[in-house]
C-alpha cells in the first residue's frame, strides 16, 4: 500500500512554504520520504552548503539506494505528505525515526478531504493506497503547527 508517489513537475506548494519560511541559513538537511519528489530536494537545498540526502523506506524499483539510511544526524528533517500515508502504527515508528536523525523535524500533511473507504483513521483511496486527512486538532497533537489551510498544514514535530 505505499505506492503514492507521483513524479512531481514542479516543487510542492508545502516545500515552497519551508523554503521561504524555515530554510533560512545552510544546514544539513535529511528528506525523509523523498520518493519521486526530485524538485522538492532541489528545493531544500536552497543554495546550502551542505548536500540534501534523501531517504526513502518504500523506493521505486529504479532507484534501490534511496533505501539506505543516511548516516550520521541532521540539522533538519523534512517530510512532504508522508505522514498521510500511513497507518498509524507506522505513523508513530515514522515520527520516532525522524525526530531521532535531526535537532528539527517539519513535516507537511494533505488537511483536503480524502475520498474512499474507511480503513483506521484514513481511507483507501481507489489508487488501493491509504491517505489520511489531518484536523488542525490532530495537527497540534503533533506538534506546533506553524501554517494550516485547506490543502495542507506545515508541522514543527516535537
Amino acid at each position: 500500500m505505499h505506492a503514492t508517489a507521483i513524479t512531481r513537475k514542479s516543487v510542492s506548494r508545502p516545500m515552497r512554504w519551508i523554503r521561504d519560511n524555515v530554510l533560512l541559513e545552510p544546514m544539513r538537511i535529511l528528506h525523509y520520504g523523498e520518493g519521486r519528489a526530485y524538485f522538492d530536494t532541489l528545493a531544500l537545498s536552497n543554495g546550502s552548503i551542505y548536500p540534501v540526502e534523501v531517504y526513502e523506506p518504500h523506493p521505486a524499483e529504479d532507484e534501490p539506494w534511496k533505501k539506505d539510511v543516511p548516516l550520521g544526524y541532521f540539522d533538519l528533517c523534512v517530510s512532504i505528505y508522508v505522514l498521510n500515508t500511513l497507518v498509524p502504527s507506522e505513523r508513530e515508528f515514522v515520527i520516532w525515526q525522524m525526530t531521532n536523525k535531526a535537532d528539527r523535524v517539519i513535516a507537511a500533511v494533505r488537511t483536503d478531504k480524502i475520498n474512499g473507504h474507511p480503513m483506521f483513521d484514513g481511507v483507501i483511496t481507489s489508487r488501493n493506497t491509504f491517505q489520511k486527512s489531518f484536523s488542525r486538532s490532530e495537527c497540534e497533537e503533533l506538534g506546533r503547527v506553524l501554517t494550516y489551510n485547506s490543502s495542507f498544514a506545515i508541522i514543527d514535530l516535537y
